[in-house]
């Protein structure tokens, strides 16, 4: 049976990178993988631009697909109503939606014109047995983790349970990719996942859905050699990957194979692993072990200098001691600790997105990441942002966009304001952390009412590029080469690091 994944990649870091070109998708090379080992045929329609309707229907057209299956992220879905209703005016191909926001946000999937079916949670099996039953011509009606639409009424089977064995999958099907042409390529990263699932709760995320989906032993681990085999493959194919990125949830979670792995990814790569991670996890002995190994870059969590906004509206119980531990350790051991952070969450206030910046001035992270808060259908901070009419409707835009809330507190320039100049502003901070204790206290004072008055007005955005040119001149000149020339960009990046990795090497 011939199976078509389209997938929709559009406007993610267009800000950041002008030839932005999409990324591996693990979820639909697990799929593919799956029905590949198993006889059937599959293609990808990787759209990473805006398409036209004659386009799409032309590319669909020319794979001639039996089955065509959508996997979205919940701000992608508008594209798949759109593509989804134009192939129920032209064609009448068998279409089923996948992905993150068929699983938490099912009523919305299956109730929107020329999606047939849907499939929740992890889909592998699932769709295995749906294109066995459609090539014998069977009843599919039964298939456990599909809804599917019978006449007037909706199918809703329940989940099945998870595939606790991960070695026993076939390695994600790369090859449905083109890597070459992927973003991923152009910055040399190889992903990989080592794991699945995640134990924590925060509200804004969709873990918490999956674990009411699956109640028991949602979190599970691959072998390190079955890990370690995977990416001895994929190097056999892309010998001039530059680093490999861990795209788990949280990288070091169980130290035994944390150890083990660091013990023998040196001895089989000479390759530095990036990888995201709890700063609740990373004491001396797990960066000890991660220096071992080669560990070049961790990403972290911060999310919220506010330990109310961080403990009980977004659920990361984790301590302003411990993430500055963290960032302690990390300096001590030589890696790079970078970190996320988000504004304009649920009853969140402008000083409260100061200390935020001012959380990131003290850590000095590697890099940090500022999104702006999303309320993810049917998350616990959905319902909070509901709850308080932040809300009227489900929506969400792009995490470097725009916020969707209305709250009395805060106002959505103002959001935007402190999303576009986070990096000025941690500078202000970082310079007067470094006065003596006295003045510094007087001068961070000044800080906050000047930014807090900025945040309010019109100015700061019509002078954007000058504020940046004259307090950050070295990351203005680097977006610039980046939006002008990426590709050169790149390069001179490449040469910096193998000059970096070969210093550290000797």
């Amino acid at each position: 049976m011939k199976v078509v994944f389209v997938f929709p990649d559009l406007n993610v870091f267009s800000r950041f990178s002008s030839d932005y070109s999409g990324i591996f998708a693990h979820g639909i090379g697990c799929l593919s993988a799956v029905l590949k080992k198993n006889g059937h045929e599959t293609s990808l329609l990787h759209i990473t631009k805006e398409i036209s309707k004659e386009q799409f229907l032309t590319d669909i057209e020319t794979q001639k697909p039996q089955l065509i299956a959508f996997s979205s992220l919940s701000h992608q879905f508008p594209y798949v109503k759109q593509w989804s209703a134009w192939l129920r005016e032209n064609e009448n191909i068998p279409t089923i939606c996948g992905g993150v926001h068929a699983t938490v946000d099912p009523d919305e999937v299956i109730n929107t014109e020329g999606i047939d079916m849907l499939c929740r949670g992890e889909g592998e099996y699932a769709l295995l047995e749906l294109c066995q039953k459609m090539s014998n011509n069977e009843d599919v009606s039964a298939i456990k983790n599909l809804w599917l639409k019978r006449d007037s009424r909706v199918i809703k089977n329940e989940v099945r349970p998870l595939e606790n064995n991960l070695d026993e999958l076939p390695f994600t099907d790369r090859k449905l990719f083109n890597y070459q042409s992927l973003y991923d390529y152009k910055i040399r990263m190889l992903t990989v996942l080592a794991s699945r699932g995640c134990p924590f709760n925060c509200s804004y995320c969709c873990n918490h859905q999956y674990q009411k989906l699956y109640p028991h032993n949602y979190v599970r681990f691959r072998s390190i050699d079955n890990v370690l085999l995977e990416i001895e493959q994929a190097l056999s194919w892309y010998s001039d990957v530059e680093f490999i990125n861990f795209i788990d949830d949280t990288l070091c979670m169980d130290k035994e194979l944390l150890a083990e792995f660091c013990e023998k990814f040196p001895k089989r790569f000479n390759l530095y692993f990036h990888g995201n991670s709890r700063v609740n996890f990373l004491d001396e002995e797990t960066f000890s072990l991660l220096k071992k190994g080669g560990c070049e870059r961790l990403d972290v969590g911060i999310e919220s200098g506010n330990m109310h906004l961080r403990q009980q509206i977004l659920k990361r119980n984790i301590s302003n001691e411990q993430i500055a531990r963290a960032f302690e350790l990390a300096d001590k051991f030589g890696i790079k600790l970078s970190a996320y952070n988000m504004i304009g969450c649920p009853h969140e206030t402008a000083e409260m997105i100061l200390e935020t910046i001012k959380l990131n001035a003290k850590v000095k992270p590697y890099a940090s990441h500022n999104a702006i808060f999303q309320p993810y259908p049917n998350t616990e901070a959905y319902q909070i942002c509901v709850d308080n009419n932040f809300i009227s409707e489900k929506k969400v835009s792009a995490f470097f966009k725009e916020s969707v809330l209305e709250q009395p507190q805060i106002t959505k320039r103002q959001i935007l304001f402190f999303s576009r100049f986070f990096h000025i502003i941690m500078k202000f901070y970082m310079f007067s952390y470094c006065l003596p204790q006295k003045i510094s206290a007087k001068f961070t004072h000044l800080i906050d009412k000047a930014i807090l008055g900025l945040s309010r007005s019109f100015i700061a955005f019509k002078f954007y590029f000058l504020f940046f040119i004259i307090f950050s001149p070295v990351k203005t000149a680097k977006l610039l080469v980046m939006r002008i020339n990426p590709g050169a960009a790149r390069k001179i990046k490449y040469m910096i690091y193998r000059r970096h990795y070969m210093k550290a090497k000797n």
